[in-house]
């Protein structure tokens, strides 16, 4: 295994799990909901 291919591994095994819990914990927090939909509107018109 080469390092790229390693790297990639580990980032799919350890670091992106870490990653979608956080987002999942913030998803649901109100002020991320309020951010979330003014960056929609600002950069998307919705």
């Amino acid at each position: 295994m080469n390092p790229d291919q390693r790297a990639r591994e580990t980032f799919l095994r350890i670091i992106k799990p870490i990653l979608k819990a956080a987002v999942n914990r913030f998803q649901n927090k109100p002020a991320f909901k309020l951010m979330r939909s003014r960056f929609r509107t600002m950069y998307w018109g919705r």
